[in-house]
């Protein structure tokens, strides 16, 4: 993806100028409305080529990019991203809009999410016809909705607007609008489906709650359980930022879809927190921050036969976190959708807590360590990495610094607020850690991101 042109060649050496740092300018004022790359990458294109109508609106067939990064797979490939994908089932993927041949043996995926979807259903127990089915009824309702919006456009904006005094600003609107409109047909989608789900999940309840309860004879002894947090906890939690932001397409969506990625990219931090939690059979594990499950799937093959527990905002990734665990066939592990910081644990139930990069974003730190602390049995053990201030790291320090030549950065976040850095100062750490009646054991900054070791006793404070 290429939003900025090419500078220009001199030998071996590129030269930008002062168009280039124009341009990043207008990035950095894009994004600070909340823009994604690939979207000013479509509004700048429509700027600079003059299109018209049908190219603004995607009516030549070209498809828009908002988050979601078009997937290329082969055949074999894709039956193994969907399991159980014979040629019949291949043809029905085609007609819902899911999948789109590509040469011969080739296929693109618009939409990943959708494909991660239908194959978590299958996963769970879902007919693969059923799924693809959802998928179909998602997209004829949307080209149903796309058809009427478009006709809306150029009835009601187009057409009254082209010969006026400001029809040359007709298309770069047009072209931002096709952005915005996407954008909201996700938000005003999600808030729709859910409205709807709560009421027909009360009609399924009054019709017979008892029959919906009732064991699954196919699942006994299998006991990977969700337990969702009382309906408004979320929004009453003190952290119902973070809460809100963990449960929107921006959140969670990158993070789901790009699972795989993110999974490879943070797994070497896994030996290191795991190792120094010292986990063993039989052990009572928390996982904090889980998010889709790695670390607290990888608790549970060392805590055998013990139980594992991950608690996380975000409702969809503790539903991508579950899928995951099935398809690992781990019993003994469950999630909560709730927050850290206020969630009722059972006292003394846990020997051992775990955080990757899950303990930065409490509103109020001490009460959460101390809720923590109040789960823990004597002599638990706390194990956590957090990141370095941004000086130590180097991956954002020098792109940060490359990019403030040309244009200004944000304002830093002030060093006690929830984010990424909020751990980042290892002496406020452990004053946060002994204020929440950590013990102290071991400290253990280094070259990676801060894992910290604690230990969950508090006898010498009594």
């Amino acid at each position: 993806m290429r939003v900025l042109p090419p500078p220009r060649r001199k030998g071996r050496i590129g030269l930008y100028d002062p168009g280039h740092i124009q341009r990043l300018e207008l990035i950095a004022r894009l994004q600070r409305r909340g823009y994604s790359l690939a979207g000013i990458r479509d509004l700048l294109d429509a700027w600079e080529t003059g299109s018209d109508l049908t190219d603004v609106l995607g009516l030549d067939g070209r498809p828009v990019t908002l988050d979601e990064t078009t997937l290329r797979l082969t055949r074999a490939e894709l039956s193994e991203r969907l399991p159980g994908l014979d040629e019949t089932a291949l043809r029905q993927a085609e007609a819902a809009g899911l999948v789109t041949a590509n040469g011969p043996s080739g296929y693109l995926i618009r939409s990943p999410a959708l494909l991660d979807l239908t194959a978590d259903g299958v996963r769970l127990g879902a007919d693969l016809s059923q799924m693809l089915g959802l998928a179909g009824v998602l997209t004829a309702g949307l080209d149903t909705t796309a058809s009427a919006v478009a006709r809306a456009l150029v009835e009601r904006i187009w057409r009254p607007l082209a010969g006026g005094e400001n029809s040359d600003q007709l298309p770069a609107f047009l072209a931002r609008g096709r952005i915005m409109l996407g954008q909201a047909v996700a938000s005003i989608l999600a808030d729709r489906l859910a409205a709807a789900l709560h009421e027909l999940s009360g009609d399924h309840r009054r019709q017979g709650t008892a029959r919906r309860d009732r064991p699954d004879p196919r699942r006994r002894g299998h006991r990977l359980r969700r337990h969702r947090a009382p309906e408004g906890h979320l929004m009453s939690t003190p952290n119902r930022e973070q809460a809100e932001h963990w449960n929107s397409a921006e959140g969670a969506g990158r993070w789901i879809t790009y699972q795989d990625r993110h999974d490879l990219m943070l797994e070497p931090f896994l030996p290191m927190i795991l190792g120094r939690a010292e986990i063993g059979a039989g052990d009572r594990v928390l996982d904090v921050g889980c998010g889709c499950g790695a670390t607290t799937r990888a608790a549970a093959a060392l805590a055998r036969p013990g139980q594992v527990t991950g608690i996380d905002l975000s409702a969809a990734m503790l539903a991508r976190a579950g899928a995951d665990a099935r398809s690992a066939g781990l019993s003994d592990i469950s999630f909560i959708e709730g927050d850290a910081q206020v969630h009722p644990f059972e006292a003394a139930s846990f020997n051992v807590i775990i955080s990757r990069f899950g303990l930065m974003f409490f509103e109020n730190p001490v009460a959460a360590f101390t809720n923590l602390r109040q789960a823990a049995r004597p002599r638990g053990r706390l194990a956590f990495a957090c990141w370095q201030p941004m000086a130590a790291n180097e991956w954002l320090l020098v792109p940060g610094a490359a990019l403030a030549e040309h244009v200004p950065l944000p304002e830093p976040a002030p060093a006690d607020a929830p984010g990424m850095f909020a751990l980042a100062d290892a002496d406020r750490t452990r004053s946060i850690l002994d204020q929440g009646r950590m013990d102290r054991d071991r400290h253990h900054p280094g070259p990676h991101p801060n894992p910290g070791r604690r230990r969950a006793d508090d006898r010498r404070r009594r």
